[in-house]
């Protein structure tokens, strides 16, 4: 559950109006709240946090406080009142060090294609999940799992340092882990727009014909709408973001008949850039 308000009373006042109606349907249906179990999050930016009220939001149910969290893991995700995602990464490198530490130990032991099978099924999804998320965060944070990934390249191929990057992984067919947030983004673009994700996906994006009556090229080339935002956490959003990347992709590749056609193109023109 989640609101957004101008100050923290606005907030306080609609949390508490939301959880008694969430509380009115739960005594309806027999159920009750873990109390323990629930959290509350005040989420903003760094430079707005200065002008609010502490940085607390007091919201009880049953008269029972909400325990108030800086940090907290949902859905596997560890979400930052601040949305920097430094902690969901932090924990991710964690658990791809130590994976790629077990594949430096036994690596002698396997030949190539499991060294591979190994890497996509013990480091890779630690990277790709919810990254069209979390991966818009600073290029330090990008650039540290970027460091794991090269890592685990040379590994898996017993290169050395002197070996370029970018042969290491037209060896492998990889995309550098920016380029991989990039196609996932593209990817949900995509399934977005073709009935192939929830409805309220949809909803994020427009295109230019909805919105604008008169015939440019955005219009007749079917781009989509960029909205206008004022800030750059704003512009991080998958309703901005998606919709750069979006009109960014040539025609040929949108307008791919389904989603396993879109991927091929997609990612072999990602792959012609690195």
């Amino acid at each position: 559950m989640y609101v957004a308000g101008n100050s923290i009373n606005e907030i306080e006042t609609k949390l508490t109006k939301d959880l008694s109606n969430v509380g009115n349907w739960c005594t309806h249906n027999n159920m009750v709240i873990n109390i323990e179990k629930s959290k509350i999050m005040l989420v903003s930016t760094r430079q707005k946090r200065q002008y609010l009220r502490g940085n607390d939001i007091n919201v009880c149910i049953d008269d029972q406080p909400l325990e108030p969290v800086g940090c907290h893991k949902l859905l596997g995700v560890h979400l930052d009142q601040c949305l920097t995602w430094s902690s969901h990464i932090k924990h991710i490198k964690t658990k791809i060090s130590r994976n790629i530490a077990l594949l430096r130990r036994i690596k002698r032991y396997l030949p190539l294609n499991t060294r591979l099978t190994f890497y996509n099924s013990f480091i890779l999804p630690h990277m790709d999940y919810c990254s069209t998320v979390w991966g818009n965060c600073s290029d330090v944070l990008i650039d540290s799992i970027f460091k794991l990934q090269k890592l685990s390249a040379r590994l898996i191929l017993d290169a050395d340092t002197s070996t370029s990057t970018s042969t290491l992984f037209k060896q492998l067919k990889w995309l550098p882990f920016r380029q991989r947030t990039v196609y996932h983004k593209g990817v949900t673009v995509y399934k977005s727009l073709n009935g192939l994700a929830p409805l309220y996906m949809k909803s994020l994006f427009k295109y230019t014909s909805e919105v604008h009556s008169r015939t440019t090229r955005s219009t007749t080339a079917d781009c989509l709408y960029v909205p206008r935002v004022k800030t750059e956490f704003r512009k991080k959003s998958l309703g901005y973001s998606g919709a750069i990347l979006w009109n960014s992709i040539l025609p040929e590749i949108r307008n791919s008949p389904t989603l396993k056609v879109f991927k091929t193109k997609f990612y072999d023109y990602l792959f012609q850039s690195i």
